[in-house]
């Protein structure tokens, strides 16, 4: 289990960093990072933690925020918001997953 949290995290951490490559960034254009399995690994990740809040894991979305930022934040009991920035800080799964809880 900790192995397969490690390779899914190293398949975040590097689609994170290839899609923000490049982009410029100003503070009033945020964008979200839409990418299919950057969506897969986090959902992956964040399923026992959205069981065990009671929550339907089908309707929780994870999403991307483009920004180098470190924060994170829930705008409602549907949607969970992480910067890129913060996500690339991170050395293990198990601290996004801390962040998410």
């Amino acid at each position: 289990m900790v192995r397969r949290a490690r390779n899914l995290f190293a398949l975040l951490w590097f689609a994170i960093a290839f899609a923000v490559a490049g982009t410029a960034m100003d503070a009033r254009s945020l964008s979200i990072i839409r990418d299919p399995d950057i969506e897969h690994a986090l959902a992956r990740l964040a399923r026992p933690l959205i069981e065990a809040a009671g929550l339907n894991p089908a309707r929780v979305r994870i999403v991307v925020l483009n920004d180098d930022r470190m924060n994170a934040f829930v705008a409602d009991d549907r949607h969970i918001f992480l910067n890129s920035g913060m996500i690339l800080r991170m050395d293990r799964a198990a601290e996004v997953q801390a962040v998410i809880a």
